[in-house]
C-alpha cells in the first residue's frame, strides 16, 4: 500500500509517528527539567529499560503510560494532537 500524505503535517508512517511522539515528550521533558529518560522512568514508576525500549519503538506505549507521561510532563492539547500525529 503506497505511503499517503493526508494533510499538513498529518504523519501516516509508524516511524513518523513515533518520532514525533518522542520529539514533544522530550521538548516536554527539557520544559519540566527532567534531563534523561532515567529520571522520567523513575518518576514514572518505571524501569529505565522500558522507557528506552518505547522510545526505541520497540515496545508500544501502553495507555495508562501515555496518561501517566502526559499528566507528568503537562503536555497541553496541541502537544497531544502532535503525539498522535493528527496535527501539524
Amino acid at each position: 500500500m503506497p505511503k499517503v500524505k493526508l494533510g499538513n503535517g498529518i504523519t501516516t508512517t509508524p516511524a513518523q509517528r513515533r518520532k514525533a511522539f518522542n520529539l514533544v515528550v522530550e521538548h516536554a521533558m527539557v520544559d519540566r527539567g527532567i534531563r534523561s529518560q532515567a529520571q522520567l522512568a523513575t518518576l514514572l514508576g518505571m524501569d529505565r529499560a522500558a522507557v528506552c525500549r518505547r522510545f526505541n519503538g520497540v515496545v508500544d506505549w501502553q495507555f495508562t503510560e501515555i496518561c501517566r507521561l502526559i499528566s507528568l510532563l503537562q503536555i497541553d492539547a496541541a502537544g497531544v494532537a502532535k503525539m498522535m500525529g493528527v496535527a501539524a
